[in-house]
């Protein structure tokens, strides 16, 4: 990684644990091991930093192409998915990205939007790649499926009910209700 790398992914690392009002040019400048002033040799501002930052990885996310065999199991597809979004998603700096995007989206517009465009991109992607292999698929294995998820996606309920609360949780259960109906199955 070159030093303008460096200081890309330092800052998105420092917004993710400090925030962007807590985001200090100082601690990345140190990070990297140069002076602070001589950030402002790649980034004419803190904000040009911060957006450029943003923009890189945004880059990386794009840059690492989902790779699938339709021809493998559903059970395969979708350990295939998990795995290419929790490698991608595991180390810096896309951790950093995705933990600063999280942490940042309720206080920035702008932050806001590229978090749920990362959301739905993920979610699209996966529903393509899950929609094209049980429209090829027997009943048998796409009810075996849907009976994990169910069971899952149950437990997950629970687990916002505990610690989020009632209205959350009848909040999500309401949206997993309504994707089910989309279901030939369940109608």
């Amino acid at each position: 990684m070159n030093t303008k790398e460096k200081l890309l992914s330092f800052t998105l690392s420092e917004i993710g644990i400090n925030g962007i009002n807590g985001f200090s040019i100082r601690s990345v400048a140190e990070k990297v091991g140069i002076k602070p002033a001589s950030i402002y040799g790649f980034f004419k501002s803190k904000d040009a930093l911060i957006q450029k930052s943003i923009e890189w990885a945004e880059s990386l996310i794009s840059s690492t192409p989902l790779s699938i065999n339709m021809n493998e199991k559903l059970s395969v597809i979708f350990l295939a998915l998990f795995n290419h979004y929790f490698n991608k998603f595991s180390a810096p700096p896309l951790r950093d990205y995705y933990i600063m995007l999280a942490s940042e989206s309720f206080r920035d517009k702008t932050l806001y939007e590229h978090y749920q465009s990362l959301l739905y991109s993920i979610e699209t992607e996966v529903s393509f790649v899950l929609y094209e292999k049980l429209k090829q698929n027997n009943k048998e294995e796409i009810v075996e499926f849907l009976v994990s998820i169910i069971a899952s996606k149950f437990e997950n309920l629970m687990y916002t009910l505990i610690n989020d609360g009632k209205e959350s949780a009848i909040w999500e259960s309401e949206k997993f209700i309504n994707h089910l109906e989309l279901l030939p199955i369940f109608s």
